[in-house]
């Protein structure tokens, strides 16, 4: 209180007083600061420590020395352990109990200013070894073997020594369990030294060797559940008596004293470790071990999944919960095997037994089998893969099965529908499984494929709508001609021009050029458009020609069976003929046919001539007169010496319907010719070239037969002879 009262003395006088006294009081005032506070502001603040000891081994206490520097100071430790550890302690000293690296940070603080400083150091632990061993204690007979085990495991230390007090050499190892046996009866010190780095433990313990020297062996030392073991002795210099104990010594453990060659089953399995107990000849007892004996117990067992569902074809997973076992050897009962631990199986329908036999490394088997009947998977059916326009929709079909399901759903109206309907945009492909319900069975999945058609292309001609044009057609210049066409239910004609409705299927056609018609129709019962321009029709358009033909004769007269020949005078080309009427006329609608009246009788025939568009048309009329009259015979003498000239002989005749014969014969009466071959176009006969057999004959006087059937139905015969010069 003083000081803030002279404050405000000087305060209140300094404006009353001269310049030299202002000063002065000012002088007085930084005089008073400076010695109140002037220390705290002139020592910077510095943490600084150091500790001892410099390492060590759990538990470690560390000592820490505070060499920090400055004014007002207050300190705080933390000691990197992870614990609520820290302290303000000036020098602190702690306890290390785990092994470890640990940063220790003070920081020291200038409680006028909060002028702070931190220093760290890091203290190194070595963890401090806790290994003990651990054995049976009970007095052991000379030569047995004693086994002497780590507890807790030697891994986590770096180095174990062990010295068995016999005289014999000390054994450096790592391994949990070790074995030793001492050859005279004594009182023996083992050590065990242990070390984790730089820091050790030992442990101490007495063994007691006395008694009979005494040996035994065993039969084996794997072995299965419910085999015997067979103990025998050994060596048994001074023994009195012993006991076995197969199990190993226990209050309720089996045994038996004085029988060798002791026979034990064990129906237990795990590691035993079987004793003997002698007894000397003195009274003292120890104990003998010869080695561990380990009896394996492998059980079979297996289970499978689905526990349902056993169809053909499908999988069934087979989950080994078998025991103890190294090999597994399944047999499905279909002449199939497996050594896999769990093995995926499937089955043809039908009844079949599992077995599974597992073993393991020394040959202990066991087994177990369980019955599996599996089902027929259902037979199923769809419809073939369809096509449809684009706005139309498929009905889809399948069978087999109690149920049947369709994905993917989005386009059906009921996807657990036998039928359903399809009304997609776009070509999807459908998958149709169905299920036995009795079975729970699925049946293999089947598809079927909807294309849908979004523009009418030649990639789908044969399932889109046709139309039908009809064949090129011609009109005749200013004439119509009604054009007719078939398909769907609605069409469009392209060019419109020169049709008097373009959407009708029956147009007519007035144009005065020739015009290439296309139509594209619609069928709206499967909403499917013609492919454009796929079918076309030319109408042409023909100017009428100027028709210049002559026909000759334009009238002849003939014996019955001759022939006219009609000769047309003129281009006769890209031109129809029509004669009529057709009697006795070789062709009706040819330019020049031949006319062979078989009877008498005036003929009169009328030729028609158009163009091939029927755009212009002539008229001719020609008449044949028919006479009757009936002849055959025969040319006098003929000259078959190749010049062309009357080489062959002929029958002739005028009338003839049928030649019956016409034969030649030599002046010695064999017949050199004979045909009825009649070329009733020529009114001539096949003919004889003079020639037998392939030999030319001679000069010579002939006779020939000659009968023939008339036209009036009568039948004439002719004999007479003829002459062959050469």
């Amino acid at each position: 209180m003083p000081i803030y009262q002279s404050s405000a003395t000087l305060l209140k006088k300094e404006t009353h007083s001269t310049a030299g006294q202002r000063q002065k009081y000012i002088m007085g005032f930084i005089t008073f600061l400076f010695v109140c506070f002037g220390t705290a502001f002139a020592q910077p603040t510095i943490a600084d420590f150091d500790y001892t000891p410099k390492g060590g081994c759990t538990p470690l206490t560390v000592d820490f020395q505070n060499f920090s520097s400055g004014a007002n100071l207050v300190y705080y430790w933390d000691f990197g352990t992870g614990f609520a550890d820290t302290t303000n302690e000036v020098n602190p000293t702690v306890t290390f109990n785990f092994r470890g690296t640990y940063e220790v940070m003070l920081v020291a603080t200038n409680t006028v200013t909060g002028e702070a400083d931190t220093a760290y150091n890091e203290v190194e632990i070595d963890e401090s070894p806790a290994l003990d061993f651990i054995f049976d204690n009970t007095p052991y007979c000379r030569e047995s073997v004693i086994e002497f085990r780590n507890t807790p495991s030697a891994a986590d230390v770096d180095s174990v020594v062990w010295d068995f007090g016999d005289g014999s050499p000390r054994l450096k190892t790592k391994a949990d369990t070790i074995y030793h046996s001492y050859t005279a009866n004594n009182t023996y010190t083992i050590t065990q030294y242990s070390y984790i780095g730089f820091c050790g433990d030992t442990v101490t313990k007495d063994v007691i060797i006395q008694g009979p020297q005494v040996s035994f062996s065993m039969s084996a030392y794997e072995a299965c559940l419910g085999d015997s073991i067979v103990f025998t002795l050994g060596d048994t210099s001074g023994v009195a008596s012993y006991t076995w104990w197969p199990e190993g010594q226990g209050p309720s453990a089996p045994n038996v004293s004085n029988v060798d060659n002791y026979k034990h089953a064990y129906f237990i399995s795990g590691t035993y470790e079987p004793e003997l107990v002698a007894l000397s000849d003195l009274g003292e007892s120890c104990t003998v071990k010869d080695s561990t004996l380990n009896i394996y117990r492998v059980v079979a067992s297996f289970d499978y999944f689905p526990v349902s569902e056993f169809c053909d074809g499908r999988n069934i997973y087979f989950d080994n919960e078998s025991l103890g076992n190294d090999i597994n050897l399944w047999d499905f009962g279909d002449a199939t095997t497996s050594t896999l631990s769990d093995p995926v199986h499937s089955y043809a329908t039908g009844d079949y037994t599992v077995k599974l036999t597992v073993e393991n490394s020394i040959g202990c088997i066991d087994s177990v089998s369980d019955n599996i009947s599996i089902n027929d998977i259902p037979a199923i059916s769809v419809g073939e893969d369809t096509i449809i326009c684009a706005g139309s929709s498929a009905q889809l079909f399948a069978s087999g099965g109690d149920v049947v399901l369709w994905s993917p759903p989005f386009d059906l109206d009921d996807s657990r529908s036998y039928t359903p309907i399809f009304s997609g945009t776009t070509t999807t492909t459908l998958i149709a499984v169905v299920t036995d319900t009795a079975t729970e069975c699925n049946s293999l999945s089947e598809s079927v494929k909807v294309e849908v058609i979004e523009e009418p292309t030649l990639q789908y001609e044969s399932i889109l709508p046709q139309p039908d044009l009809g064949n090129d057609t011609a009109v005749c210049a200013g004439e119509s001609i009604q054009l007719m066409a078939s398909g769907g239910d609605l069409i469009w004609w392209s060019p419109a021009q020169g049709l008097d409705d373009s959407t009708s299927y029956n147009p007519t056609f007035s144009g005065a050029s020739t015009t290439v018609f296309t139509a594209q129709i619609y069928d709206s019962l499967t909403h499917c458009y013609s492919i454009p321009g796929i079918k076309s029709i030319t109408v042409s358009v023909v100017q009428p020609p100027e028709l210049v033909i002559d026909f000759n004769p334009k009238s002849d007269t003939v014996f019955v069976g001759e022939t006219v020949q009609i000769i047309a005078s003129g281009d006769v080309s890209d031109y129809l003929f029509s004669w009529t009427p057709d009697l006795y006329i070789s062709c009706t609608d040819c330019p020049e046919p031949a006319i062979t009246p078989l009877e008498e009788d005036l003929f009169e025939y009328t030729v028609e001539v158009t163009d091939i568009n029927k755009c212009s048309a002539l008229e001719e009329f020609i008449s044949v007169l028919s006479r009757d009259l009936y002849t055959i015979g025969v040319d006098e003498a003929f000259t078959p010496n190749g010049d062309n000239q009357n080489d062959m002989l002929v029958a002739r005749g005028i009338g003839i319907e049928e030649l019956v014969e016409f034969s030649i014969y030599n002046r010695w009466g064999i017949k050199v010719f004979s045909t009825n071959v009649w070329v009733a176009q020529e009114g001539v006969s096949e003919g004889w070239d003079g020639t037998y057999e392939g030999k030319e004959q001679s000069s010579d006087n002939y006779t020939y037969y000659i009968k023939a059937k008339m036209l009036n139905g009568t039948t004439a015969e002719k004999r007479g002879s003829v002459t062959l010069y050469r």
